[in-house]
């Protein structure tokens, strides 16, 4: 019939109307999500957005209509306060909470207990307890508490419980480096021909040197100026007292016949000996006896006397420090900074002076007995 016939071999699809088809791009990125290109809803485009078969979302910026629930990653709000600080909401999943304040300079963050949002406060906690120029914070019971500026000429010290500012006239100290020569108090007792007390040992300023002769009784004692019978208002019993010095003695290479005492501490009314009364260490070196420093109580003439176990240190410099309580009650001796004892004491009312005494009691044919004093210092903090 001269009528060609075109056989198709494959299945197809009758369409009814080509205004149902989608038209897609000729290539795509695997795992993109398609989208509408324009507004008939028939043509879709690439794009750079992907979710994988793992259901793993991978897009740039995520512009979410609505606030993302705390559970689902987000703080289930929109917006917050500029440069303040977020903290979590009411419930685990409730949405966060955005402080109202952002404090000021040198304010601090602080908790204000559970169920309320933490404030920016004055350093220390609440508001500062200083008021006045000079003022000084300080620890009271149980919270910081305000220390007024004190009076001109008015030292910061402790009145064992406080800080406090302390009057002049309740405060005694007494320092001396031994830099001066003038600044030395010394007396030549019997025997004589001891060796004056110098600032200068071996070229080296602040030491002074108490050297013996091998004369019996030759004795160097160092004790407060001025004074004839030794007495200083140290009164006992009318607050602490610290006595405190660093302290060298000669090595120990003495015969047996050499016998020298070295007294340091507070006595009463004496600077040839120890006196009625005293507490004070005491070293008598003699080859044939012990080394060791002694903690001594001396009442009406007669001592009490305790082995500290620590060695009088030849050549070495010791810091030596008696504490007596304000009641004059107990008395403790420390050796470098060690308790070596505590002694009780009953001398409530007794004013004593300090002292450093270094004495020859027998010949000796070695010589010379050197002793070395790099500081004294005595404080009193007085209650009465």
């Amino acid at each position: 019939m001269g009528t060609k016939w075109n056989v198709f071999t494959n299945n197809f699809d009758l369409v009814n109307s080509v205004d149902t088809l989608v038209v897609g791009p000729a290539v795509s990125t695997d795992n993109a999500i398609a989208r509408f290109d324009g507004t008939t809803g028939k043509v879709i485009q690439n794009s750079g957005s992907t979710l994988s078969d793992a259901d793993v979302l991978s897009t740039g910026e995520l512009n979410v209509t609505t606030d993302v629930a705390v559970q689902y990653g987000g703080t289930g709000r929109s917006d917050a306060t500029e440069y303040a600080v977020i903290c979590g909401g009411t419930t685990t999943t409730g949405a966060h909470q955005s402080i109202a304040s952002v404090g000021t300079a040198a304010q601090v963050l602080t908790s204000n207990g559970p169920g309320i949002l933490p404030t920016f406060q004055a350093a220390g906690g609440g508001s500062s307890p200083t008021t006045t120029r000079g003022d000084i914070i300080r620890r009271g019971a149980s919270a910081d508490e305000r220390l007024a500026l004190g009076n001109f000429g008015h030292p910061i010290g402790s009145d064992n419980t406080d800080v406090v500012y302390l009057s002049p006239r309740n405060l005694y100290h007494f320092l001396d480096d031994f830099t001066d020569d003038s600044g030395i108090s010394y007396i030549l007792s019997s025997g004589g021909g001891a060796v004056a007390p110098s600032t200068t040992v071996s070229g080296t300023s602040g030491v002074v040197l108490l050297r013996t002769t091998s004369a019996i009784n030759s004795l160097w004692s160092i004790q407060n100026a001025n004074t004839a019978t030794g007495t200083l208002s140290l009164y006992l019993g009318g607050g602490e007292i610290r006595y405190e010095t660093k302290f060298k003695t000669s090595a120990s290479s003495q015969t047996a016949t050499d016998y020298w005492s070295l007294r340091l501490g507070l006595v009463k009314d004496s600077r040839d000996g120890p006196g009625t009364d005293g507490v004070y260490f005491e070293h008598n070196y003699n080859n044939n006896t012990s080394n060791n420093w002694f903690a001594v109580e001396r009442a009406s003439s007669s001592d009490t006397s305790t082995d500290t176990g620590v060695a009088a240190d030849g050549g070495v410099y010791q810091t030596m420090t008696i504490v007596i309580n304000s009641g004059a009650t107990s008395a403790a001796f420390y050796i470098d900074d060690s308790l070596v004892h505590t002694e009780t004491i009953s001398f409530s009312g007794t004013t004593f002076t300090w002292s450093i005494e270094s004495k020859r009691l027998a010949n000796d044919v070695v010589g010379n007995v050197d002793s070395f004093v790099d500081y004294l210092e005595i404080n009193q903090l007085i209650t009465r």
